[in-house]
């Protein structure tokens, strides 16, 4: 690895961690399936591939990804952000499958099911009204979840069909800032 790569690369280490490397005494494995026990619930095979593999955890952009033991349900600290979009949801009446399944360029951020709110997973530290979340109730054929950039200022969220086409995607956008 080149000394610039080497450098990128621990950048987007210290801003997924904060700059700090929490160490655990635990095994990878063991905290992913302490995790999975605590949420009693599989997590989709991208998102458990990238909390199994510490070292290819780079991260683009400015949220730090949660740790396992950080990980947890979106409206255990978050009621009043899922209160605010699901009443306001509420008046423009349901999104139809037709709106909802598009992604990529066609895609309305605003175009989401704010229903699904409290059932997210939050697996990001929230910065400045944005999060990224994962959406146990859109599952893939091969167990993936929806996944969400989810923001006050698109104003909605930016839906994906995989965590790991969301990480894609925000690495793509990080590359064209630089």
């Amino acid at each position: 690895m080149d000394a610039d790569n080497k450098n990128a690369k621990q950048r987007s280490v210290d801003i997924m961690t904060g700059g700090m490397v929490k160490q655990s005494t635990d095994a990878p494995e063991e905290r992913v399936k302490a995790l999975e026990k605590r949420l009693k619930t599989t997590l989709p095979p991208s998102y458990r591939h990238f909390l199994l593999n510490p070292k290819d955890r780079a991260w683009p952009g400015d949220l730090r990804m949660h740790e396992p033991e950080q990980v947890d349900w979106f409206k255990a600290e978050n009621q009043d952000w899922i209160d605010a979009w699901t009443e306001g949801a509420a008046e423009g009446g349901p999104i139809s499958d037709k709106d909802y399944f598009v992604y990529g360029l066609r895609q309305d951020c605003c175009h989401m099911r704010s229903e699904y709110l409290p059932k997210v997973l939050q697996i990001s530290t929230a910065e400045d009204g944005r999060v990224l979340l994962i959406n146990p109730v859109i599952v893939d054929a091969k167990g993936e979840w929806e996944a969400w950039d989810f923001s006050n200022y698109y104003p909605g969220a930016k839906r994906y069909r995989t965590f790991s086409q969301m990480v894609n995607a925000l690495e793509k956008e990080s590359d064209e800032e630089e």
